[in-house]
């Protein structure tokens, strides 16, 4: 495949693409954490005795014996007394991952914050943009590369045109420059 200048494309290798990611995963988890925080009473809901005896119905908690606290519950089943995630604090990093990495690659700059700071774009293998729904796609795609112990994201070192397993179910391919 060729560009516009017939200058032959130039696909990006696996540490660039780390780097990028790397840039958006930090840019996500502040934009999350900051919606996490400004709409924490909806976020957690649910009071810990709540969560705890939903965690029990699911079979994941023993039931508590007779005179054991919720926190002897806890810690029998090897919790660290470590305040966790919520349910709903993760849907929001999951959702802002979503609607992040879909409206940057399907928008103008064809790229992610983090892509376009390490000059890369994200195309079709036709050499197209991505639509809305293709982005949406290989957003949901791209969590098939992590299934296989992070497999998927691995191929890039070992493919011609350095696709994930994302870029493949999707026909995307991530080039080198800037989208103008």
């Amino acid at each position: 495949m060729e560009s516009a200048n017939t200058a032959p494309i130039r696909y990006v290798g696996f540490w660039r693409r780390l780097t990028a990611y790397g840039i958006d995963s930090t840019l996500v988890q502040i934009i999350g954490f900051l919606l996490i925080y400004l709409l924490g009473a909806v976020a957690n809901a649910a009071t810990p005795e709540e969560s705890i005896n939903l965690l029990i119905q699911l079979g994941w908690l023993p039931p508590p014996q007779p005179g054991q606290s919720v926190t002897d519950v806890l810690m029998a089943s090897g919790a660290s007394g470590a305040p966790l995630l919520g349910l709903g604090d993760l849907f929001i990093l999951t959702t802002t991952s979503a609607i992040y990495n879909i409206w940057f690659t399907a928008g103008q700059w064809k790229a992610t914050p983090g892509k376009r700071w390490c000059r890369m774009y994200v195309i079709r293998d036709d050499g197209k943009t991505l639509t809305l729904g293709m982005s949406a796609a290989r957003w949901f795609a791209s969590g098939v590369s992590w299934l296989p112990l992070g497999f998927g994201y691995l191929m890039v070192g070992f493919t011609k045109e350095k696709l994930a397993m994302h870029d493949a179910i999707c026909g995307t391919r991530v080039v080198h420059g800037r989208y103008i």
